[in-house]
């Protein structure tokens, strides 16, 4: 599905949400607003996506039912607790009895069950506090209340659900969202991806890969520190959480196993989670994540038990999450997805967000108070690929504050003939720029505009001008193809496979050792990272301190694009068993308002701690000290949204009711998902917690939509919804707004204008007309959440910047050039008939001081006749470094003349090597030879770390090497003995396929192959971004001899009379 399809999706979908504020039945919203029910309001129609009509009655739809849990604030409480060293309750985790006879109301859960039972639903998934069933339209609209519509653009349609439900005190959310935000994975990359690149591209650039055994990753983390320890993972349970499912993973698993000589795992279940159609996952991708997911996690840990869950294409996460705490059987569990923040699904419905991040994460903290380990891909694009700008990219459930963000590195090796010696990482870095629909690349990193920061960051600094929302990632592991590690895919092929989704399972394979180790679960394991990442970093984690995502870049320390670094298993896990910190105090907390007749009105009525500006909210906690109640001492609580800490209050004991006591009234510049938090000492000993709210309305932002591009230029109509989280439109709130605008250089955005919103019965209309910066854009609500990217002026992201070796991390030498594709989209109100006829695009280079070093200009398209592809030279007395490449375009309206638009890319700058080759000059078909290159720095020191292949091809093809560096491949490997860099390869014979495998340079006949001569080049990149050159004055000659070569044989016969080269041979011939 194209990306202009997927947004028309989602907004045609999340219209319709913010519109009937779906389904929820008997609601009451805490607010001195009287939330207004618009349930049967028509939906307007958007986009390209047009109401077809009623859903036949016939047709079946899926629906998921939430029964608010009761006091989930307690419930946060207790996760937070279990999980924090030196707290009292610290890994003494709940079982899911305890959760369901305390926090969950059964009761309802029970009723809503059997009603839907006895009136012929099909049940799905059932794990309490959420179903997800299915039905006929007619069931529905007959039983539950609520017609079903279905919308299309006449190549995709969705169904979605509206009307006033028949059953109370729940939420029911009817669409088939989920489907479409999971409907491929979105953080696994291929090489066949990568080499897809090659064929789009329509410059000459060096395809150079290399591939590794995953075995070698059992060292990099210092796994087998664990199993000479007697850890494997025995007697624990891997999770994995995938969506279709894969028919063959059993055999494709077998095959992995006896290829890279690791056992087989002690059990391997696989649970689905609703109706299972395996096959569904070889049409959409998934089974090759799964593959990966499973694979990758069981290679660190072959001895721990595997429980593959499958998820339904139709099952929310939610649901999912649901279902596998209450099965309690695993204890870790690892998420190969990621939705970003700027999913115009979630940005523009309040319902949205609640289904899919409030109600989410309240299972994640029911979860972690079990004691499971949750973890999940960052993101595959970097922090600016996934959005417009900086902001945006990072996505649920990575950012959950219960989930532990996985980045990726790029892993290099070093090898004493095939003995693994030392490594180096460095952060899986982008190309320069290239955009997804073309191919990933980089560790997604970043800051939350969805979820705010959590506890355990507040030793954290972030960047400036940005949010204070949850910084991505935590930590990072093993991610890149550039060099990448084998697996095996569905069909049993053996391939490159990474991205984050290798980084995931792969914790959570680690994960399971410590566990082991521990003797029981380990919990959320972020507040023990950030503790020891601030008093034990150098022994626990492997820093990465090289490489960049664009526009954050990895250093010692926590850094936005690979967080801590990777884990030192062995070390980790004894480091953290022996943390001995002092007892801490326990702090239970819960959030209740009084209403207009001051009555306090408690958050387990409605199931959600949503507050009003202006409301008094009333702060309650229970505060103990080895289980005795504390009633003196110091305490403070404050109040945390995406604007940082914005309150602070004094807290009181009342010995009325045991317990402490403050009040904040919530201030009109509080909005959104906000924390609640309250900290102090006792007699010098202290403690802290945090529980959830949500502060203010949230701003359903129709237009721009999250992701979009719009000029200011002429004139910007701004449209939205200030709403409730259950969707209901506030009809009497005028909203205010800023716009801001985003540079590269300073890495903020920076505001530039103030944007009023007048309320016309429950819709918002603005206007911002100027002009304001062409560039990255964002509205930031300043009275109701909202925190929208968009592109002010032309999108220019399907624009394309690589160095002369594609590989990662993008680099290029001083006096090489940097290739360009510039692509220009218009304005969405600024209509062209041909975009490209209509712009100029020019590129700029510039240094880390911000200044212009080089520029290359693109003339306009002229329809059919495609101008030359420019090329950015890089001088030659270039300065190592970071290079930011901006996109300028000048776009012809025609009839608004001129609109501007700047995006940007990075891309590192160094010195080019150039390899020198040496290998025997005369060799024959057949033969097995030793080819050597000495890879050294400018400055003569060897280069030990990189990624560096081989390929040889006919004198005659000589102007092709760029396409044969694609095609044939070998690797070569840092030889400690010689200090070289070294390949064996097997020229093809009749005899013998040879190194490169069959048909190489499509030859099907040995008869074809020409002899004569030909040469050998090496590219590659070392780990530190030093690209090899590209000019073919590094090729080695070096000539085929038309004689088949066979050495070292005891032959009893002559395969042929002639055409032989015999070396040490032994011929016994016997005869006349």
């Amino acid at each position: 599905m194209s990306r202009k399809i997927i947004i028309a999706v989602f907004l045609a979908l999340v219209m319709i949400l913010s519109a009937f504020a779906l389904a929820m039945g008997s609601y009451n919203a805490v607010s001195t607003n009287k939330p207004e029910n618009v349930y049967n309001v028509p939906p307007p129609d958007y986009k390209a996506f047009n109401l077809t009509g009623s859903a036949n009655p016939s047709m079946t739809v899926s629906f998921e039912i939430y029964v608010p849990l009761y006091n989930y604030q307690k419930l946060e409480s207790i996760a937070n607790a279990v999980s924090t060293p030196g707290n009292p309750m610290y890994h003494k985790f709940l079982s899911y009895n305890d959760i369901e006879k305390e926090f969950i109301n059964m009761a309802q859960y029970n009723k809503d069950l059997n009603y839907l039972k006895d009136h012929g639903f099909k049940i799905l998934s059932s794990s309490a506090p959420i179903i997800v069933a299915s039905g006929t339209v007619s069931m529905v609209e007959s039983y539950l209340g609520m017609h079903v519509n279905i919308y299309s653009n006449k190549t995709e349609s969705f169904y979605y659900g509206f009307g006033t439900p028949k059953i109370g005190n729940t939420m029911l959310f009817i669409d088939n969202i989920s489907r479409m935000a999971f409907e491929r994975p979105s953080t696994l990359i291929t090489q066949k991806q990568a080499e897809s690149m090659e064929k789009k591209l329509n410059q000459n650039e060096t395809f150079p890969f290399v591939a590794y055994s995953p075995k070698y990753l059992e060292q990099v983390y210092n796994a087998t520190g664990m199993y000479s320890m007697g850890y494997n993972g025995s007697g624990q349970s891997i999770g994995i959480l995938d969506f279709y499912g894969d028919p063959f993973i059993k055999e494709e698993l077998a095959y992995f196993d006896h290829e890279f000589n690791i056992s087989a795992p002690p059990s391997f279940k696989i649970v689905p989670i609703g109706p299972y159609y395996p096959y569904e996952g070889i049409e959409t991708g998934w089974a090759g994540e799964i593959s990966l997911d499973v694979e990758s996690s069981h290679t660190m840990a072959p001895g721990a038990n595997i429980t593959l869950y499958i998820a339904n294409g139709n099952c929310p996460l939610s649901a999912a999450i649901s279902y596998i705490n209450s099965q309690d059987r695993v204890d870790d569990l690892s998420q190969s997805f990621s939705i970003p923040d700027s999913c115009p699904a979630i940005q523009t419905s309040a319902l949205a967000y609640y289904q899919c991040e409030v109600v989410t994460n309240i299972m994640y903290a029911m979860g972690s108070a079990e004691g499971i380990t949750f973890s999940a891909s960052s993101g595959d694009a970097g922090a600016s690929g996934y959005s417009i700008g900086a902001l945006g990219s990072v996505g649920y459930p990575s950012t959950s504050p219960y989930v532990a963000a996985v980045g990726g590195t790029s892993t290099y090796l070093d090898f004493q003939g095939e003995k693994l010696i030392s490594f180096n990482q460095t952060a899986w870095s982008n190309y320069g720029f290239v955009p997804p629909e073309i191919n990933y690349g980089g560790s997604t990193g970043g800051v939350s505009i969805l979820q705010p920061r959590p506890y355990y960051q507040d030793n954290i600094t972030g960047p400036s001008g940005y949010p204070y929302g949850k910084m991505i990632p935590d930590l990072s592991f093993e991610a890149t193809v550039f060099p990448g590690f084998l697996y095996v895919m569905p069909g049993n092929e053996t391939c490159i496979t990474g991205g984050t989704s290798e980084a995931s399972p792969i914790l959570a394979g680690l994960m399971t050792l410590v566990d082991e180790y521990n003797h029981g679960k380990i919990g959320m394991i972020d507040p023990s990272l950030y503790y020891l990442g601030e008093h034990d970093y150098k022994n626990v984690f492997i820093p990465v301190d090289y490489g960049y995502n664009i526009p954050f870049t990895a250093h010692y320390g926590y850094n936005l694009v690979t967080g801590w670094g990777s884990l030192n298993i062995a070390n980790f896990a004894m480091a953290y068993k022996s943390m001995k910190l002092n007892n801490t105090l326990s702090i239970q907390i819960s959030t209740e308002y009084m209403n207009s007749t001051n009555q306090n009105m408690s958050i387990n009525e409605t199931g959600l701690g949503e507050y009003m500006p202006g409301q008094n909210v009333t702060i309650i906690a229970n505060i103990t000290y080895n289980k005795t109640e504390v009633t003196s001492g110091t305490f403070e609580a404050s109040l945390t949204t995406m604007k940082g800490i914005l309150k602070n209050i004094t807290m009181h004991y009342n010995s009325t009711l045991n317990r402490w006591i403050g009040y904040i009234i919530i201030p009109e510049d509080a909005n959104g998902p906000s924390f609640i938090a309250v900290h102090g000492n006792y007699n010098k000993i202290s403690g802290e917690n945090e529980v959830s709210i949500f502060s203010g309305y949230y701003l359903e932002m129709l237009e721009p939509y999250s992701t979009s591009y719009f000029s200011t230029s002429y004139g910007l109509e701004v449209i939205g919804h200030a709403s409730y989280l259950n969707g209901t439109i506030v009809k009497n709130y005028n909203v205010s707004a800023g716009l801001y605008a985003y540079s590269i250089f300073n890495n903020t955005y920076y505001k530039v204008a103030e944007i009023t919103m007048m309320n016309y019965n429950g819709t918002l209309i603005g206007e911002i007309h100027g002009n304001y910066p062409d560039t990255p854009s964002l509205i930031i609500g300043d009275n109701a959440f909202a925190y929208t990217p968009f592109m002010n002026g032309p999108y220019l992201q399907d624009s394309i910047i690589l160095g002369p070796n594609v590989v990662e991390p993008g680099a290029v030498g001083a006096g090489q050039y940097i290739f360009i594709e510039p692509a220009v989209i218009m304005p969405e109100n600024q209509p062209s008939l041909n975009d490209m006829l209509c712009s100029n695009v020019t590129f700029e280079l510039y240094n880390p001081d911000h200044v212009m070093v080089s520029k290359a200009v693109t003339r306009p398209y002229e329809i059919g006749y495609p101008a030359s592809l420019p090329e950015l030279y890089v001088p030659k007395n270039s300065m190592p470094g970071l290079y930011t490449i901006l996109i300028n375009a000048s776009y012809d309206s025609s009839s608004y003349g001129y609109i501007n638009g700047t995006f940007y890319g990075q891309i590192y700058v160094s010195n080019y090597i150039t390899p020198r080759i040496s290998m025997v000059n005369y060799t024959y078909e057949g033969q097995k030879i030793n080819i050597y290159a000495n890879i050294s720095y400018p400055n003569g020191t060897e280069v030990r770390y990189g990624m560096y292949s081989l390929t040889f091809y006919p004198a005659f093809l000589s102007s092709e090497y760029y396409d044969l560096t694609e095609i044939t491949q070998i690797n070569m490997n840092y030889n400690e003995s010689i200090n070289m860099w070294s390949a064996s390869v097997e020229l093809p014979s009749y005899y013998n396929d040879g190194s490169f495998g069959k048909n190489y340079l499509n030859i099907q006949e040995i008869a074809e192959l020409p002899p004569g001569p030909y040469y050998a080049f090496v590219s590659g990149v070392s780990a530190n971004g030093y690209p090899t050159t590209t000019s073919q004055s590094s090729e080695h000659f070096f000539y085929i001899e038309p004689y088949q070569f066979i050495g070292n044989k005891t032959l009893k016969s002559l395969p042929v009379n002639n055409g032989l080269a015999l070396m040490n041979d032994n011929i016994n011939v016997s005869g006349s």
